[in-house]
C-alpha cells in the first residue's frame, strides 16, 4: 500500500496516517493506530484472499458477539465504521477495514516464557483452560445467532478439508512432496473422506485459526483475534488448531487436558474425530504454503509443514 492509499484510508476513519504504525505483515498488513481516546487496528487485506461479502459477514458476526462480550465469557475485536458509516473501503482494488485493538500479549509469549523457565507449567495450563472456555463460548454464542441471508464465510467441512478443492488447496499435490510423502497424504485424504462420510462431528461457526499468535493474554484472561479464516466447520477443528503446534512440548498432555476441561466447563465436546482433525489441520498447512513458496522463508516453513503433516498422518493411519 502506498502512502497516498494509507492516507486516504486513515481519512475515511477520521484520523491521520501519521498515527498508523505497521505492526504485522501476515495475510494482511496490520497497522496499529494510536489515538488519544483509543487504539485501533487498520487492516489492509491481501488481494484475492477474502471476498468482500465474507468480510462484511465477519463484521456481522463480530457485532453479534459484542453482546456476549459484556458477560465476560468472550472477548473479540469489534468492527469500526468509517465516518460515512461504511464497513469497508476499497482503494485501487485494495480492501481496507478497521477494528478495535485488544490489550494483551500473544499466547506465544507465554509459551516462550514457559520454555525459558519464567512461567510454570501450571500457569501455562491455566491459560489453555481459559482458551478452551473461550472457544466453547464462541461456539455456543454463535449457535444462538441466526445469520442473515447475505452471510457468507468459508467452510471447513469435509469438502473444505478433503474435497476436490480444499479451502487451503490440494495438499497432496504440493510440489515439494516426495513420492512416499505424496502417497501418505493421499492416504490421509482418503481416510478423512471415509471417516467424515461415516459420521459428522459437531459443526457450526468456528474461529479456525486459534494458534498462539491469535490468542491474546491480558490479566490472566484470553481474547480471540484474527477472524480472517473463520467460518463454518467442525468444533474439534478449533481444538486441533489450538493444540497442534504444541504436540512436542513435555507438558502437551496437561495443556490438552486443560483446554478440553475449560471447553467442557461451558459445553460438551465430541472428541471422537479429534485425532483425524489434528492430521487434517496439519495437512491444510501444506496446501496453504504451496501457493506461497516464493515468499521469503516459505520453503523452510514448507519443509516443516510437510514433516508435521506426515507425522500426524502416520500417527493416525498406523
Amino acid at each position: 500500500m502506498t502512502q497516498r492509499q494509507l492516507a486516504e484510508a486513515a481519512r475515511a476513519w477520521g484520523f491521520s496516517h501519521d498515527a498508523c504504525r505497521l505492526f504485522a505483515r501476515r495475510e494482511n498488513l496490520i497497522f496499529r493506530v494510536e489515538l488519544p481516546e483509543r487504539t485501533l487496528a487498520l487492516r489492509i487485506h491481501r488481494a484475492g484472499y477474502t471476498p468482500l461479502a465474507d468480510l462484511r459477514s465477519e463484521h456481522m458476526w463480530l457485532r453479534h458477539l459484542a453482546g456476549v462480550e459484556q458477560r465476560g465469557r468472550l472477548q473479540v475485536p469489534q468492527p469500526i465504521k468509517t465516518l460515512t458509516d461504511d464497513d469497508l473501503l476499497v482503494i485501487d482494488g485494495v480492501t481496507v477495514d478497521c477494528i478495535s485493538w485488544l490489550p494483551g500479549e500473544p499466547l506465544s509469549a507465554s509459551l516462550l516464557a514457559y520454555r525459558e523457565g519464567e512461567l510454570s507449567a501450571a500457569a501455562l495450563a491455566k491459560l489453555f483452560s481459559r482458551l478452551g472456555r473461550a472457544l466453547a463460548a464462541l461456539h455456543v454464542y454463535s449457535d444462538r445467532w441466526r445469520p442473515p441471508p447475505a452471510f457468507s464465510r468459508r467452510s471447513w467441512d469435509a469438502q473444505g478439508l478433503v474435497g476436490a478443492e480444499p479451502a487451503w488447496g490440494r495438499f497432496w499435490e504440493h510440489p515439494q512432496l516426495t513420492d512416499v510423502e505424496r502417497a501418505l497424504l493421499r492416504a490421509l485424504r482418503d481416510a478423512g473422506r471415509t471417516d467424515l462420510a461415516a459420521r459428522t462431528p459437531d459443526y457450526g461457526l468456528i474461529h479456525a485459526d486459534a494458534v498462539a499468535d491469535n490468542v491474546l493474554v491480558h490479566r490472566g484472561e484470553v481474547a480471540l483475534i484474527d477472524f480472517d479464516d473463520a467460518g463454518y466447520g467442525y468444533r474439534g477443528f478449533d481444538v486441533a488448531t489450538a493444540l497442534l503446534k504444541h504436540r512436542h512440548l513435555p507438558v502437551y498432555g496437561e495443556l490438552r487436558a486443560a483446554l478440553l476441561d475449560g471447553y467442557r466447563s461451558v459445553t460438551a465436546i465430541d472428541t471422537e474425530s479429534l485425532e483425524l482433525l489434528f492430521a487434517l489441520r496439519a495437512a491444510s498447512y501444506v496446501g496453504w504454503i504451496a501457493s506461497r513458496l516464493e515468499e521469503p522463508g516459505a520453503r523452510e516453513r514448507s519443509a516443516r509443514y510437510i514433516a508435521q503433516a506426515c507425522e500426524e498422518a502416520r500417527r493416525l493411519l498406523d
